[in-house]
């Protein structure tokens, strides 16, 4: 987290994965939800978005 607060405006963040790979969201060490990159058109051409394909039951996990 600390690196993330170190990045300025307009920084670039690579990323390990292709935009049509799987990936996992989580909150601290708590998976929280998956679903795969997508990048956005329009207004927000050339930004990535996170569409949900499964999230987590709090009280039970995945």
């Amino acid at each position: 987290m600390k690196d993330l607060l170190k990045l300025s405006r307009d920084a670039i963040l690579t990323l390990d994965r292709r935009v049509d790979d799987p990936v996992e969201l989580f909150v601290g060490d708590r998976l929280i939800a998956r679903g795969q990159l997508t990048e956005l058109d329009g207004d927000a051409a050339g930004q990535l978005a996170v569409r949900l394909t499964e999230v987590a039951n709090l009280r039970g996990g995945l």
